[in-house]
């Protein structure tokens, strides 16, 4: 699977980029047909946020959290899509 990590109003760091990466990585022991995740983090104000979309076959599925820090917010949004990941491929298996 490709993870592209953007930053939006902040630099981020590469420990952080790696943490991220890992993370997402995740949602492929799920599902092995994930074609691609673009990860968005947002520096606000005093909240930060993680945007997750992935691609697999014929849909896109998005999760987003806030969050004090990124990680925590990046780790929020790639359980709920894993709860997301978890209903698409029950549902391709049933067809």
């Amino acid at each position: 699977m490709k993870v592209t990590i953007q930053a939006r109003h902040f630099n981020a760091r590469d420990d952080l980029k790696k943490f991220v990466e890992k993370e997402v990585m995740r949602l492929e022991r799920l599902y092995d047909r994930i074609l691609e995740a673009d990860v968005i983090l947002e520096g606000k104000l005093h909240r930060k946020e993680a945007q997750i979309s992935i691609k697999v076959p014929g849909q896109t599925l998005v999760a987003s959290d806030m969050a004090d820090r990124f990680e925590i917010a990046a780790e929020a949004a790639v359980d709920k899509l894993e709860q997301q990941v978890k209903r698409y491929r029950d549902k391709m298996r049933k067809r």
